[in-house]
C-alpha cells in the first residue's frame, strides 16, 4: 500500500509565482508548490504537495477559463496566499499560434 505525506508550506519564506505565457509556478525557497500550464485557451492547475490518485503525479485541481482562476485555485489548495496573480492579466488572452 503507498503512504502519501501532505506537506505543509515553508512559513519561513515567501512563496513566489514564476511565470511564462505557456507555464506559471509557484515555489517557496524549499519546494515547488503548484503549477498551472497552459492547454489551449484554458489552464490545468496542479497542486504540487500532493500526489494524484496513481501516486505518480501530481493532484490536478482542474481546467480554467483563465490563469487567474487557475492560480486561485492553486493557492487555495495549498494554503499560499501571494496574491501576485492579480498583475497576471496578460496571461489571459488565447495563445496565438
Amino acid at each position: 500500500m503507498a503512504h502519501f505525506e501532505t506537506l505543509t508550506p515553508s512559513t519561513e519564506s515567501a512563496a513566489t509565482w514564476y511565470v511564462s505565457s505557456e507555464v506559471c509556478a509557484l515555489a517557496d525557497s524549499e519546494r515547488h508548490l503548484g503549477h498551472a500550464v497552459r492547454q489551449g485557451d484554458a489552464w490545468l492547475a496542479f497542486d504540487a504537495m500532493r500526489a494524484n490518485r496513481t501516486g505518480i503525479g501530481f493532484w490536478c485541481l482542474g481546467r480554467f477559463a483563465n490563469v487567474i482562476a487557475a492560480k486561485r485555485a492553486i493557492e487555495s489548495s495549498t494554503g499560499v496566499s501571494t496574491e501576485a496573480w492579480q498583475f497576471d492579466g496578460h496571461l489571459m488572452e488565447p495563445a496565438s499560434i
